[in-house]
């Protein structure tokens, strides 16, 4: 069973948005970009609190985040009298042999014989709070689901009773994905974790019992069947006497047979250092160029025994982790704020993972990877791609440009609040009483920018992501010039698929402004040609180059290589444009400079587009006549 879309409503800041997840094969991770307070962290939080997942929840203080009182979900601008639900609904996919384990489970473990055809591969779950006038009146948890049973010696199936849909839904639980939800701030690696003993009760207990079930997770993926109870726990309890059921024997005698019992527990948690550092640092180095063999994952084990006067013992197992680099060994709490939050993301995702192989994960992360560098921001995508492979997904919100993968922007989302305005000079955006989050598919957010009805700032993250910057290289051995960036994608998008061989082409900022351009290659002696559009502006353009810079056969239009059409955009079939707002699913036809943008998606994600092949077969003529002209100038 997997999430298919989550429809919010009345929930904090946002009145009503969606927000759907991947289909298609391959990583299933949908990106939430946005300014700050934009309402990425509303979303997700609203997404965490259909179905918390009571493990994680652990991690943070419940003050801070999603807390249990009801008036937290509360419209803002109705806090003092709401009248009305505040609901975020999921609606979830499975398949038929997925349907039919279920049903066997419910005959199996309720004696419900349930008709498959009542239970459909597509259905919603609603999940929220009721209120009138601001007070709390119930918990909404509903199914939409009309399921038939029968029982016993039955023949035809009816409608069940509270108990059996009860016991019905009890059983589907266990198939819908957990949703574990890690906020940046939560990432402090406690300095023990208990086995046994350890902290009684509260939210200390909870913590501890998340770790521990994260390190039984790492001892599955060593492959050694090792489980905490009978491989440590219970050998130091011999070592002290205390046997299975509680009662006392004769403690472990010295010597050999205690020296056997350490060295037991040494083995697995050595093995269990060992899978971790596999796959930890590993993940590290490779993000950061490191060096893999200075540092390395340790894990200790350790014991304390005590008896009470009133004859009751006491006796805390514990583990510790511990980086050691160059011979020297770490709390993990010592280590970079960046190193921390990176151990912990690959510990939590990497081996919850493990322990929910069949049911699978949502992982929600607001700003990932803050702490982290540039360049290991990038990397983090690729950990990203393996950690949201079916049956997990993942869903995380950014702000930066170096977590946006273009591959990925046919499923992110631009998260804008109405109430804020970026505009605002002081550069910290200006908020109204009344926050409007909303979630607005990226390429339905462009295509209205693009026709003047949407702001480019809240994208402006994509933008800078896929920004072209030509190097130095480009422009010091032999290049086309174009006048600007959607000549330069356009012909790009041609050059990378099609033609095996051709001279780097540079955008410039418009047909009058390549002076300094030209300047530059001819000081550095370059062969160059530089590319006009055949309307009256790129005309009048190439007859003062050639005046003012003495230019000749340097300075071509368009037009010289074409029978028609005066801009590289023209070339393009009518039934291109049809097919690409078809095929991405545009809400309207691209105009100019949509497709400029397309272009530039698709040569950054390395993705075709649908052009005929009379569109290809005239730019590649394009890209070869203007090759052979530079040739001519050598």
């Amino acid at each position: 069973m997997h999430y298919r879309k989550f429809s919010i409503e009345n929930y904090r800041g946002i009145e009503k948005t969606q927000i759907e997840l991947p289909t298609s094969q391959g990583a299933q991770a949908t990106t939430l970009i946005g300014l700050n307070e934009s309402g990425k962290t509303t979303i997700l939080e609203a997404i965490y609190s259909f179905s918390p997942d009571p493990e994680s929840k652990a991690l943070y203080d419940e003050s801070v985040l999603l807390s249990d009182n009801p008036a937290y979900f509360i419209p803002r601008k109705h806090f003092s009298n709401f009248n009305g639900a505040s609901t975020v609904e999921a609606e979830v996919e499975w398949g038929e042999e997925e349907r039919d384990d279920a049903i066997e489970l419910m005959k199996r473990r309720h004696a419900i014989e349930v008709d498959p055809q009542s239970i459909p591969l597509s259905f919603t779950i609603r999940s929220g709070h009721s209120y009138e006038a601001s007070k709390h009146k119930f918990r909404i948890h509903r199914w939409n689901l009309s399921p038939k049973v029968r029982t016993g010696k039955q023949k035809n199936f009816r409608d069940p009773s509270n108990e059996e849909r009860q016991n019905i839904v009890s059983i589907l639980l266990t198939f819908l994905p957990r949703i574990a939800y890690f906020p940046t701030f939560v990432f402090d690696f406690p300095e023990k974790i208990y086995l046994s003993g350890g902290p009684g009760h509260g939210k200390k207990k909870a913590l501890n019992e998340f770790y521990k079930n994260i390190f039984q997770s790492v001892l599955d993926s060593g492959g050694a069947g090792h489980k905490i109870a009978p491989h440590i726990v219970k050998r130091f309890d011999e070592l002290h006497g205390r046997t299975k059921d509680g009662e006392y024997k004769e403690p472990v005698a010295q010597g050999a047979a205690e020296r056997s019992n350490r060295e037991m527990i040494k083995q697995t948690v050595d093995r269990a250092a060992d899978t971790v550092s596999d796959f930890i640092i590993r993940k590290w180095d490779e993000i950061f160029t490191h060096s893999p063999v200075r540092k390395e994952i340790s894990i200790d084990a350790y014991d304390k025994f005590t008896e009470y006067d009133d004859e009751t013992t006491s006796h805390d197992v514990w583990i510790e982790f511990k980086v050691r680099d160059s011979g020297n060994r770490y709390n993990i709490a010592d280590r970079s704020l960046g190193f921390r939050w990176f151990f912990c993301f690959l510990l939590f995702t990497k081996f919850m993972a493990t322990r929910e192989s069949n049911r699978g994960i949502l992982f929600l992360f607001d700003e990932p990877a803050s702490n982290l560098h540039a360049k290991a921001q990038e990397k983090l995508l690729d950990s990203f791609r393996d950690i949201s492979q079916a049956p997990n997904s993942l869903i995380f919100s950014t702000h930066s440009h170096y977590m946006v993968d273009p591959l990925w922007l046919e499923r992110a989302y631009i998260v804008k609040n109405d109430a804020i305005d970026y505009a605002d000079p002081s550069g910290e955006g200006s908020a109204s009483a009344d926050a409007r989050v909303e979630a607005i598919k990226y390429r339905k957010f462009v295509s209205e920018a693009d026709q003047g009805s949407g702001s480019l700032t809240y994208f402006q993250p994509v933008l800078d992501r896929l920004e072209v910057k030509p190097s130095n290289l480009d422009l010091q051995d032999e290049c086309i010039v174009v006048e600007g960036k959607s000549d330069f994608h356009i012909l790009s998008y041609i050059r990378r698929l099609y033609l095996t061989s051709s001279v780097p082409i540079v955008p410039a900022l418009g047909a009058t402004t390549m002076k300094p351009v030209i300047a530059i290659l001819r000081g550095w002696g370059s062969n160059y040609l530089i590319l006009l559009d055949g309307d009256n502006e790129g005309k009048a353009a190439q007859k003062e180059y050639r005046r003012s810079l003495d230019l000749d056969h340097e300075v071509v239009l368009l037009s010289d290589y074409v029978q028609t059409g005066k801009e590289i955009e023209d070339l393009l079939d009518a039934e291109d444009i049809t097919r690409i707002q078809t095929q991405l699913s545009l809400p309207r036809k691209p105009n100019k400079k949509t497709l400029s943008r397309l272009f530039q998606e698709a040569n950054a994600s390395g993705t075709r587009l649908p052009l005929t092949r009379d569109t290809i077969t005239r730019l590649k003529d394009v890209l070869k006549a203007l090759n052979q002209s530079l040739q001519n100038l050598r």
